[in-house]
């Protein structure tokens, strides 16, 4: 009897041996995913069967660059993509003075437009040529003053800044309203403002779609991975 309990107690062991060292043979792996999630939509533009895309008050532009007629270009050929309703552009003159936040400024602005809310706001668009510390380094020179270390570089910093309004042109309520800016950072500093005005509208572009469409985002996110023999 003794001889039975023996053999069934010391491959037990081995067992529970084997299944608390298996941790230790695996080894874990960062796997990086790109995926699409939803976004919490603050107001979807799809329930109105009818949108005015409106002109926008240029605060700043290089001379070169018509960016409100750009920007709404832009606009109205993706919004042609996601909105399913009705759209229109709406050319007005913005005053020289605005007050965007008082609802009056915006019904006598668009207070004789239909029903449907109009979509406008200001947008800023500037270049400008900042030293920067670079890859490149200063020759090491043998004594006190050592000058290894980065050198300043000069590069093009590109800022748009896009400030959406979604008004009801009957009461001038503010359905929506969020400011936008993103920059761009590049070597060459003769790069032209359409360039940099697209590879940024297209970033705003997709923020403010995920706010009033519901559009998408794609992430990416790191999946832990466990491998190894076990």
């Amino acid at each position: 009897m003794r001889g039975y309990k023996l053999n069934w107690f010391c491959p037990a062991m081995m067992g529970l041996a084997i299944l608390f060292s298996l941790p230790a043979c695996l080894s874990e792996a960062e796997v990086k995913i790109k995926a699409d999630f939803p976004r919490y939509t603050v107001i979807n533009l799809n329930q109105f069967p009818e949108l005015y895309l409106a002109s926008f008050q240029v605060d700043q532009s290089p001379a070169s660059f018509e960016l409100n007629t750009e920007l709404l270009n832009y606009l109205e050929t993706e919004l042609k993509v996601r909105y399913s309703g009705r759209l229109q552009r709406l050319e007005v003159i913005w005053p020289e003075e605005s007050y965007p936040e008082d609802q009056a400024f915006w019904k006598n602005m668009f207070g004789h437009t239909q029903s449907g809310p109009v979509l406008t706001g200001r947008v800023s668009f500037k270049q400008e040529k900042r030293k920067t510390l670079g890859s490149r380094y200063y020759r090491e020179i043998d004594g006190p003053f050592n000058l290894n270390r980065p050198a300043l570089e000069e590069r093009l910093v590109s800022t748009l800044t896009v400030n959406f309004y979604l008004v009801q042109p009957e009461t001038g309520q503010i359905l929506f309203n969020k400011k936008y800016q993103e920059n761009r950072v590049v070597e060459n500093r003769q790069e032209s403002p359409a360039i940099s005005f697209y590879e940024l509208i297209l970033i705003i572009k997709n923020k403010f779609f995920g706010a009033v469409l519901g559009t998408e985002l794609s992430e990416e996110r790191y999946l832990l991975r466990r491998s190894g023999k076990p």
